[in-house]
């Protein structure tokens, strides 16, 4: 049986994808909706999508790491259960929305609901399968993350709202996100260590002594702070090229809300095409060598979209800079779970969850006006530099940490 097969025999692996999968679907469909009304209610204005970035972003990152502790708290089960059904109410409640105020506020209120069941699913991941799975567990859910919900979904998402309106994408965000539910309930997921038979500990919420730990942690094990400072400009890269991409193609190419999910959908094609080799090439090679690679190959490919602007080329372009970033992204992901003790997954993933966020805040705002100011062109040279600054810088400090990095 191949390692994919072994992994989803496993049905509470199973339950977990599956439920992953459907949210990215469902997550497609809300991005699609958001873009496409806060396009029209602005009149094609960068800014407004930084804004509507912010809206989503900020919300989400306080709530990623309010999360993050409840998932070493709290039944991760029920998390899920509940983060699911939030999301199909606000999604719903959108569809009420008639001006650009309340539609971002309805997008602040899907994203605090998204991030906070985020955590919850990678730390659980690690509690139901075997310690040599999961780096292929992380490809699988990279598939589900790039491959449904950012090849599928976009287009499907892009095609639905163009021709049935914004509402309906969001009435079908909230169909699957209760689809996902289901998946969860059949479940068995443990809970985490030091609770009992309860969901809930009634301990109370010493949050400053919570992330005293992860500090402590961050500390003593050098290899996660490394990740996190190889793998954040990967995240602020990716926050501004929403923005520079979204308007490269709708204002520079004058395409519409279609050629933006099928540029999307060939970010999250080449992303899942990446993350399944990894999984399947597990442990042939070092995470990190795959890391640095992915950085200046990104980097590389960026510069060249600023450069020859025509929509097929960008796309296959598109194609590549996704399977570069699953070069940086799969093996990050399987590291912080190989290197994090049980106690303190949910606190890792939400504070790392919500830094990535802040990254990806500043970046779209900043991405938004400079996109205004200089071009979406120049914006996309500058943010290829930038990665591949990063992957060099990398590689010349992988060598000093060759005793403890893999």
């Amino acid at each position: 049986m191949s390692r994919y097969g072994e992994l989803l025999a496993n049905p509470d692996y199973r339950a977990l994808w599956l439920s992953q999968c459907v949210e990215q679907l469902a997550d497609g469909f809300r991005h699609m909706g958001l873009v496409a009304v806060v396009v029209q209610l602005s009149h094609y204005s960068a800014f407004a999508m930084a804004k509507l970035a912010s809206f989503s972003l900020l919300p989400g990152a306080l709530s990623a790491v309010i999360g993050g502790i409840c998932a070493d708290r709290w039944s991760r089960r029920q998390i899920l259960l509940y983060g699911f059904l939030s999301i199909a109410v606000f999604a719903l409640a959108a569809t009420r929305g008639r001006t650009l105020v309340v539609i971002l506020a309805a997008a602040a209120l899907l994203s605090a609901a998204k991030h906070f069941l985020s955590p919850a699913r990678s730390a659980a991941v690690p509690t139901v399968i075997r310690e040599d799975q999961l780096i292929t567990a992380s490809a699988l859910g990279s598939l589900a993350l790039l491959l449904v919900g950012s090849v599928v979904a976009p287009v499907l998402g892009g095609r639905v709202v163009d021709s049935a309106g914004w509402r309906t994408g969001l009435l079908v965000c909230a169909g699957l996100c209760l689809l996902a539910m289901g998946l969860v309930w059949r479940a068995h997921i443990p809970l985490p260590a030091g609770l009992g038979s309860s969901s809930l500990q009634t301990a109370g919420w010493p949050l400053f002594n919570e992330f005293r730990a992860f500090v402590a942690l961050a500390r003593k094990d050098r290899r996660v702070a490394f990740l996190v400072g190889l793998w954040a400009p990967l995240m602020f890269a990716s926050g501004a090229l929403i923005i520079a991409a979204a308007m490269l193609v709708l204002k520079v190419m004058k395409g519409g809300t279609t050629h933006l999910g099928m540029l999307v959908a060939m970010f999250g094609l080449g992303a899942a095409a990446g993350a399944a080799c990894l999984g399947h090439w597990a442990g042939r090679r070092s995470n990190m060598n795959y890391i640095v690679i992915g950085l200046i190959a990104a980097g590389a490919t960026l510069v060249l979209m600023a450069v020859f602007v025509y929509f097929w080329f960008s796309l296959a372009l598109g194609l590549a800079i996704g399977l570069e970033s699953a070069l940086v992204t799969v093996p990050s992901v399987a590291l912080v779970q190989e290197i994090v003790p049980e106690g303190l997954r949910g606190k890792t993933f939400g504070l790392i969850g919500a830094l990535f966020g802040i990254a990806s805040l500043a970046a779209m705002l900043a991405a938004g006006k400079l996109t205004d100011a200089i071009g979406a062109r120049s914006v996309l040279a500058l943010l290829g530099l930038a990665l591949f600054v990063t992957g060099a810088v990398g590689a010349g400090m992988k060598g000093r940490l060759s005793s403890v990095l893999r």
